[in-house]
């Protein structure tokens, strides 16, 4: 069985976690997913507490890239933009995290470091779908903030 919920029952799938990591305290995955569960049914403090237990065992750079949605849900961009800055550190070749990075700085109002983050995700692969949309709606934003 595996640890994703199905047709929303979070409960039962943050139980299974629970008592995986009373078995495993030291799990670094088991807390990043218990973190991102949480996560999703906004209980952000345990969420925020799971992932940060994760990154303490381990620096891993997929529970920072989701701590950062819990600052984004408390309205934190700063906080939202440094932890993926963390993840990149980690792992600077996922194009994903600079476009997630752009997306926290578009909503933190810095439009020039979301396009440079756009053209950093294009940069490490080129035929990317997302990133070039991204880019083109942020370039129209500053044009639109110009005018």
């Amino acid at each position: 069985m595996g640890l994703e919920p199905r047709e929303g029952r979070y409960s039962e799938a943050i139980e299974h976690l629970r008592k995986a990591i009373s078995y495993k305290e030291g799990a670094p995955t088991l807390h990043a997913q218990l973190g991102d569960l949480y996560l999703s049914t906004d209980e952000l403090d345990l969420a925020e507490h799971h992932l940060k237990h994760s990154i303490s065992l381990a620096k891993q750079p997929w529970p920072l890239v989701r701590l950062s949605y819990v600052y984004a849900k408390r309205g934190d961009f700063t906080n939202s933009v440094a932890a993926v800055k963390q993840a990149i550190s980690l792992s600077p070749h996922r194009p994903e995290y600079y476009v997630r990075l752009g997306e926290w700085f578009i909503r933190a109002g810095d439009l020039e470091a979301a396009a440079n983050a756009m053209e950093k995700a294009i940069e490490i692969k080129p035929d990317a779908v997302t990133a070039p949309k991204r880019l083109a709606r942020i370039k129209a934003m500053i044009m639109q903030s110009q005018s």
